[in-house]
């Protein structure tokens, strides 16, 4: 069964399409592309707007999610029934569903969607005992969208400098709807020369960038004390509380601690990430976390975590400064 992004592609490609897809996490970029490689193998006679049914979990009832997938397809082998903010469905509809996805309709591809759906673990629970395709699609880390990118920009036909690709995440971030929509802008500019260099990059993409609290993570497991130090900065002016960031790092620093434990006694990757409760997704970026810190460091960044702690807690110095000093710190 495929379990990511390329997996279902390459199965679509294939004719291997399953009657029921669970989609859902943070990049629907990629979500609405698998819908869209289905809407290309199952309609190409044209036959789209006879069998293709959206809805919206805010505004469908679950009846009518279920009437549709069980309606025979009209001049086509399949139906697609879509339903995108799966998540806004209450717990019984939700339910409902899920006596469909045991007994689906061997004529309909049913797609449920959604950004939030990890909250509904007892959910996801029963679908993933079915024979539905269920796939969580996560933020990207700067690396893969840098890669992304590339093979993005190499299947137009057009080459991107590698600094030139930097730019383009550090500026646009890595949600990959954002990235189209700069990459096309740059297409439309570099149409003659096929080629993306920096300065195109710096002319033409604006600063939208959202930062969050795993890139401050990041940027302190990697050590990069600038990059660190400037995304605290947006992150706390997004107006997130400085005791929240402060839990995270502090939560961050354990795992990576615990993990370096098992490691010395002889446990496997696999094995650490299950016991730590770490996805699999993670892995890589978390095994080039944890090599920039020894047990010793890690130690003592425990007594630095606790003294800003206090600080927050019962000083009058400003929050910020509490927290500078700690990454400053982190990142020696």
């Amino acid at each position: 069964m495929a379990t990511n992004y390329e997996q279902i592609i390459k199965s679509i490609a294939k004719g291997d399409i399953a009657p029921v897809y669970v989609l859902y996490g943070e990049e629907l970029y990629l979500v609405q592309g698998i819908i869209h490689q289905l809407e290309e193998a199952l309609f190409k006679d044209g036959v789209r707007d006879f069998n293709y049914h959206l809805f919206f979990g805010e505004d469908a009832g679950v009846e009518d999610i279920i009437s549709a997938a069980r309606t025979s397809p009209m001049l086509a082998p399949k139906r697609l029934v879509v339903v995108k903010n799966i998540q806004q469905l209450k717990p019984k509809p939700l339910d409902k569903l899920i006596d469909y996805i045991k007994r689906p309709a061997c004529n309909t591809v049913l797609v449920l969607t959604g950004d939030k759906l990890a909250n509904r673990k007892s959910w996801l629970t029963k679908v993933k005992k079915t024979d539905a395709v269920v796939v969580r699609f996560y933020a990207l880390y700067d690396s893969r969208a840098i890669a992304w990118i590339k093979k993005r920009v190499k299947k137009e036909g057009y080459q991107i400098s590698h600094e030139a690709n930097q730019a383009l995440v550090e500026n646009t971030g890595t949600d990959l709807s954002a990235i189209e929509h700069q990459l096309e802008k740059l297409f439309a500019y570099c149409l003659d020369k096929k080629k993306i260099s920096l300065e195109d990059v710096e002319q033409l993409v604006g600063r939208v960038r959202q930062y969050n609290i795993f890139q401050l993570i990041d940027a302190i497991g990697n050590k990069k004390l600038e990059p660190a130090l400037h995304i605290l900065s947006e992150i706390l002016g997004g107006g997130s509380s400085p005791l929240a960031v402060l839990a995270m790092i502090s939560r961050q620093l354990r795992r990576i601690y615990k993990a370096k434990c098992l490691q010395d006694a002889g446990g496997s990757w696999p094995e650490i990430a299950s016991k730590i409760g770490l996805q699999s997704y993670f892995l890589k970026d978390f095994i080039a976390q944890s090599e920039h810190f020894s047990l010793p460091e890690l130690r003592t960044s425990f007594t630095y975590l606790l003294d800003t702690d206090l600080r927050l807690k019962s000083s009058n110095l400003i929050p910020r400064l509490s927290l500078e000093f700690l990454l400053i710190k982190l990142c020696s």
